[in-house]
């Protein structure tokens, strides 16, 4: 089996294992039981556990390294890619994400998915989990204050691009989660070990009345995993534009 909210409920809002215990049928064998098979309204009905998870670690928790991204053995990097991407919070859960891009595929290694923390002690521990680490960029939520307590305290961020409406920055990621015909690999893939991730991924569904995702949920790592979309895509539109422009090699 997968993961479920057991492997994360000490991250989750109050009431939040209770609702996961109620659920009955494909849903509660899904999201309570971490069996991935099909449920109506799932946003991410495409994200497939033997495909768009990593499981390449065997440690019984998570490494401090990812060694796709990082050669821990050596302690050199090895040229990857790797962004951040913050969604602030503090009654709800402040997220950080870790991402790379490996041969076109964007890999989230890394979460810190916290409550009732201060941004500047959130920085402090996302620059020690950084360490050693290339990060060319951190996308964060919109928000003066908190950003500016996280470029003071040594975390520099950049204004996050969101999609407007929400569904344009969902179909973004959704794009991501196909398989490439040729490679036999989908664009996104999530470590087995960013369990707040996957447990919200799990359960994010859609409002059909409203045709936006369902509010009073756990969305918050939903969140920042849009930004990340967002600005990966943003970031290759760009370059193909300074390339054409003759203003990068």
């Amino acid at each position: 089996g997968g993961w479920s909210p057991y492997d994360n409920k000490e991250h989750l809002s109050p009431g939040a294992l209770k609702r996961y215990e109620a659920m009955t049928g494909i849903t509660r064998r899904r999201m309570l039981e971490g069996e991935w098979c099909s449920q109506e309204g799932l946003i991410y009905g495409d994200f497939d556990e033997d495909v768009h998870v990593c499981k390449r670690c065997e440690h019984k928790s998570a490494p401090a390294k990812c060694p796709r991204m990082w050669n821990v053995e050596k302690k050199r990097w090895r040229g990857n890619v790797a962004w951040r991407s913050v969604d602030f919070g503090f009654r709800d859960p402040f997220v950080c994400g870790w991402w790379g891009y490996i041969d076109g595929m964007m890999l989230m290694y890394r979460e810190r998915y916290v409550r009732g923390k201060i941004v500047a002690d959130h920085a402090r521990q996302i620059k020690a989990a950084s360490d050693g680490e290339h990060i060319s960029m951190t996308w964060a939520d919109h928000d003066a204050e908190d950003s500016e307590t996280l470029r003071r305290e040594g975390v520099p961020t950049r204004r996050a691009k969101k999609d407007r409406p929400i569904s344009a920055g969902i179909d973004r990621v959704m794009k991501r989660l196909k398989v490439d015909k040729d490679s036999g690999q989908p664009a996104l893939m999530v470590c087995q070990y960013c369990t707040s991730t996957l447990g919200e991924i799990g359960s994010y569904v859609w409002d059909e009345h409203k045709e936006a995702p369902a509010t009073g949920q756990d969305d918050h790592s939903m969140d920042q995993l849009r930004y990340m979309v967002a600005g990966v895509d943003w970031v290759q539109r760009s370059s193909v534009v300074f390339t054409w422009l003759g203003l990068q090699s």
